[in-house]
Parts: C-alpha cells; sequence; structure tokens
C-alpha cells in the first residue's frame, strides 16, 4: 500500500512539476511589465528570463508602445488562468497527500493542470507571434537568435532555464 502511495506521488510530482513555473511570479500569472525594462525590474521570473537585454531589438517608441499594450493583454488574459491552475494544483496536492489517495481523480487532476498549462502556453505563443510581426526583418533576426540562445541555455540548464524549462517561450523584449 505504501509502495502504491509512493508511486502516486511520484507520478504526480513528474507530470506536474515541469510547468510549475508558468504560474509563478507576481500573482501566480505570468508578469509583464513595459517592455524595455531590463531583468529584474518588476517583472516574475517568466517574462524577466525570456527578455533581451535592454536595447537589444532597438525598438522604436511605437513598437514599445504596441509590445506594452501586447504585456497588458498578456497579463489579462493568462491572469485568470493562472488562478484556476493554482486551484487545480492545490487540489491535486491535496488528493495526493490524503490518507485513500484515489488513482482516478489524480490523473483527472493530472489532465486539468496539463490543459490549463497548455493554455498559458498557447497565450504566450500568441503574443510572442504578435510581437514578432512588429518587428522589421533585422530585428526578428536578433529576436530569433535571442530565442534560440535561451533555448539551448535552457536545455543545458544555463541562464533562463528556471523560467523556460525545456519550452520554447515567447516574450516582449
Amino acid at each position: 500500500m505504501k509502495s502504491r502511495n509512493l508511486t502516486l506521488i511520484v507520478l504526480a510530482a513528474a507530470l506536474v512539476v515541469p510547468g510549475a513555473l508558468l504560474a509563478q511570479g507576481n500573482g501566480g500569472g505570468p508578469p509583464g511589465a513595459a517592455p524595455g525594462q531590463g531583468p529584474g525590474q518588476g517583472q516574475g521570473p517568466l517574462i524577466r528570463d525570456l527578455l533581451p537585454p535592454p536595447g537589444y531589438l532597438q525598438l522604436t517608441d511605437s513598437q514599445k508602445e504596441a509590445a506594452k499594450g501586447l504585456a497588458e493583454d498578456l497579463r489579462a488574459a493568462v491572469e485568470p488562468i493562472g488562478q484556476e491552475l493554482r486551484a487545480q494544483r492545490e487540489a491535486l496536492r491535496a488528493a495526493v497527500e490524503s490518507d485513500a489517495p484515489n488513482a482516478t481523480k489524480i490523473g483527472r487532476l493530472v489532465l486539468d493542470v496539463r490543459a490549463l498549462e497548455g493554455q498559458v502556453r498557447g497565450e504566450i505563443q500568441a503574443a510572442g507571434d504578435t510581437f514578432r510581426g512588429l518587428l522589421d526583418a533585422d530585428q526578428q533576426l536578433k529576436y530569433d537568435h535571442f530565442l534560440e540562445l535561451r533555448r539551448l541555455q535552457a536545455q543545458r540548464g544555463g541562464p533562463g532555464a528556471k523560467a523556460l524549462g525545456a519550452r520554447r517561450a515567447h516574450r516582449f523584449g
């Protein structure tokens, strides 16, 4: 019986932990302070670790304003998902730690968490694609190189790996 409980705990942790950082930051949703601010300036780990250094893309004022609007829209879209994600993770933790864990209930909760994480990733992807469309060809090339560098760093456990995990994520810069 104890080995079954341990198996359930390990399974739940293995399925949930990789996406746990999606809901971290200010209030649990991907925060997004005004684009152009440097890392560590009012931004949580998800966005902060994905931003290129200030001035890297040499955004125009109109691009900065458009990116700021996209960041605000992203925050508004992801915040309620992040709240639901925290509630589902708490329910999952309670189910795993209960005296009589129910594998079916745990499995359902894991699937619910995964679905919510997918919604967050979809919102981030859409915002990143929209942001990329604001850039000129040279900026897009720099942006793509920066994203590739972050992806490689994440695979190797370097800077940005904690926020990125093994995912390719888009953000504002």
